[in-house]
C-alpha cells in the first residue's frame, strides 16, 4: 500500500466520520421531534376538552371545539408520521456508513446489534442482567401513540356529533330520569 493509498484512506474515513457525526445528531433531533409532536397535540386536546365538556360552553362552541380537536389529532399524526419517516430514512444512511466504516456494532440497527453480541463470549452474562421484553415494553410505542391520538379524534367525532344535535335543537332519543326526577338527554353536554 502507497503513502498515497494510506492517506486518501484515512481523508476517506474522516469524511465518512464526519457525515456519520452529522446523521447521528439529526436522528437525535428528529426522535425529540417525533415525541414532541403528540405532546403538543396532547396539549391541544386537553384545552378543546375542557371546552367541549364545558357546561358554561355554547353548543357552537363545543362544535368549533370539537372540530378543531380532530384537525389537531389528524395533524399530530401526520406529523409524527412524517418525522418518523425522515428518521428511518437517517438511520438506514447511518446503518449504510457504518458499514463502509466496518464498524463491528450498529448504533441503530437492532439485528446488527444481537448479531455482534452472540460472538461476544459474556453474553450469558450480560443477558441475566437485562431486562426482557414484557407486557407494554413488548408494544411499539409510536403504534401506542397513534392508537391513543386515534381515540381522542373518535371521542372529538363523537363530541361534534352531539353537539350538533344540540346546537339545531334536535331531540334526545336517550333520556335517563335523574335522582330529582328530572328527565335528562344522556348525551347532554
Amino acid at each position: 500500500m502507497t503513502q498515497g493509498t494510506r492517506e486518501e484512506d484515512q481523508t476517506e474515513n474522516a469524511r465518512l466520520m464526519v457525515l456519520y457525526e452529522a446523521l447521528t445528531a439529526r436522528v437525535g433531533d428528529r426522535d425529540a421531534l417525533l415525541w414532541q409532536s403528540p405532546a403538543l397535540g396532547m396539549t391541544a386536546q386537553a384545552f378543546l376538552l375542557v371546552i367541549a365538556l364545558g357546561h358554561d360552553s355554547s353548543p357552537a362552541a363545543r362544535c368549533l371545539a370539537a372540530l378543531l380537536g380532530i384537525v389537531v389529532t389528524f395533524m399530530s399524526v401526520q406529523l409524527m408520521l412524517k418525522h418518523r419517516m425522515y428518521m428511518t430514512s437517517d438511520q438506514l444512511m447511518m446503518i449504510s456508513l457504518e458499514r463502509r466504516m466496518g464498524m463491528p456494532s450498529s448504533a441503530i440497527d437492532f439485528q446488527h446489534q444481537i448479531a455482534y453480541l452472540k460472538r461476544d463470549v459474556t453474553l450469558p452474562r450480560l443477558i441475566k442482567r437485562a431486562r426482557p421484553k414484557k407486557y407494554l415494553t413488548r408494544l411499539r410505542s409510536v403504534d401506542v401513540w397513534m392508537w391513543g391520538l386515534g381515540l381522542f379524534g373518535v371521542i372529538n367525532l363523537a363530541l361534534l356529533i352531539f353537539s350538533t344535535f344540540d346546537a339545531f335543537g334536535f331531540p334526545c332519543s336517550w333520556t335517563v330520569h335523574t335522582v330529582s326526577g328530572e328527565t335528562r338527554c344522556v348525551l347532554s353536554l
